[in-house]
């Protein structure tokens, strides 16, 4: 396979970035993007910054707003180089100068081509020992990042290599939204059960507004045959541990920190992990701190507190860090599948319980003695399956997803670099499962 090595301004009919002034914000009006709303494939647009329509016809007139197809790629700050997706769909959007904007020659390149291109380990290597200036702050110097030499075969077995990799990307994606899909499913059916207490009577309807019998308590009212119990007697709480960095290792039993709980979603995440040697997981030392599949993690100090995630089979075997805490059921017949979604409801109700000094703090006797309305045990047996099935998908999706991960990134810089070659008939369908 023959390749061809050009510098990126030879394959860009622009190279430029975002304003270099940031107008000042406006309730309503234009997005106005910036590195700190850059995630792995796309823009965040939760919290986005608004500008007026006259900010916005000027900054577009410019040239700091993308184009379909460009490739955006974070240029200054720590999240520099580590954020490169194609701008996938037009938009009335403009960008700040933290944000480089690419314009690839569609006759020469593809977007996604050039977007996997920089996106490898080893050509971020090379952009920052040779491209970036600044010590405390690192910004790629668009003069000299034109000059960076990208190496490509015919635009033919680019298309190929895009074609596969896409498919792969797709299905991580398709995957991301049935977990989204079904922890709100989850939610929503938790919410309407234990909250609002309208679950199906014997004949199907919804008991609390069909006239199902309720009790006074110290909570209100709640259905016949529910009790009042305090968190700490129907789960555990446990502390993590301090585990030192010097006992780290290239390989070995993961350990979960507050970093790789997200603050949006039940996922945790494997990104930046840790190890340590295979004995500490046999050691009763830390025994306490072995997770189980479906264990909660509450982040319960520092600027992250209240953040909650669900272990999952790909984070396991893994033991847990300081700075959390592990909520697992002492009722078997409380699944922590519906144990999870209790945190959440005595997360949001204990925001004020946050210590208040420099480095919040949530006191564990606080979750300990919060009160929580709970079914009898028939009910809870008799439903209990329906969440551990969800979840059972749940974590099906996101094991699928750490060997759709795992294939895509043996795969692309062998492929790109040619060492392995798509055969001529080569077709990709997104159709096909992957399993």
């Amino acid at each position: 396979m023959e390749f061809k090595t050009l510098k990126l301004d030879d394959i860009c009919s622009v190279i430029t970035d975002g304003s270099h002034s940031s107008p000042k914000a406006s309730t309503n009006g234009y997005p106005m993007l910036s590195v700190k709303d850059m995630k792995a494939l796309d823009f965040d647009y939760s919290n986005v910054k608004l500008i007026a329509e006259e900010d916005y016809t000027k900054l577009v007139k410019n040239g700091c707003k993308p184009m379909k197809d460009d490739v955006l790629i974070a240029k200054d700050g720590n999240s520099c180089l580590e954020y490169c997706f194609v701008f996938r769909e037009p938009m009335e959007v403009v960008l700040l100068s933290s944000i480089a904007i690419l314009r690839p020659k569609k006759n020469i390149i593809n977007p996604y081509y050039l977007m996997y291109y920089l996106g490898m380990e080893s050509t971020k290597g090379e952009l920052k020992q040779g491209y970036l200036s600044g010590s405390a702050i690192p910004r790629v110097v668009l003069k000299d990042f034109k000059l960076y030499p990208v190496r490509f075969p015919s635009l033919d077995v680019q298309n190929k290599i895009v074609d596969l990799i896409k498919a792969i990307n797709h299905k991580l994606e398709s995957n991301e939204i049935i977990i989204s899909n079904l922890e709100q499913l989850a939610q929503t059916l938790f919410k309407r059960w234990f909250v609002d207490f309208e679950f199906p009577n014997e004949n199907g309807d919804p008991y609390k507004s069909s006239g199902g019998e309720m009790v006074e308590s110290e909570l209100g009212m709640i259905p016949a045959n529910w009790t009042i119990e305090k968190l700490g007697d129907v789960t555990e709480i446990q502390n993590g541990f301090a585990f030192k960095s010097k006992d780290y290792v290239k390989d070995g039993i993961k350990v979960l920190r507050t970093l790789n709980i997200n603050s949006a979603g039940m996922i945790i995440n494997n990104d930046d992990l840790k190890y340590l040697p295979q004995a500490f997981y046999s050691d009763d030392k830390y025994q306490k701190q072995q997770l189980k599949r479906f264990d909660s993690l509450l982040v319960m100090v520092g600027s992250t507190i209240g953040k909650l995630g669900l272990v999952l089979s790909r984070n396991l075997p893994s033991l847990q860090n300081q700075n959390m805490w592990r909520f697992r059921s002492k009722n078997d017949k409380l699944s922590n599948t519906i144990l999870y979604f209790y945190l959440k409801e005595v997360i949001i109700a204990t925001e004020n319980w946050r210590s208040g000094s420099a480095r919040e703090f949530f006191r564990k006797d606080s979750f300990s003695k919060y009160e929580i309305v709970m079914p009898d045990d028939s009910f809870l047996i008799s439903n209990r399956n329906m969440f551990v099935k969800i979840f059972e998908q749940i974590d099906g999706c996101n094991s699928q997803n750490e060997v759709l991960n795992d294939l895509r990134d043996i795969l692309l810089p062998k492929l790109l670099s040619g060492e392995i070659e798509l055969p001529e008939e080569t077709e990709v369908t997104e159709d096909v499962p992957i399993s």
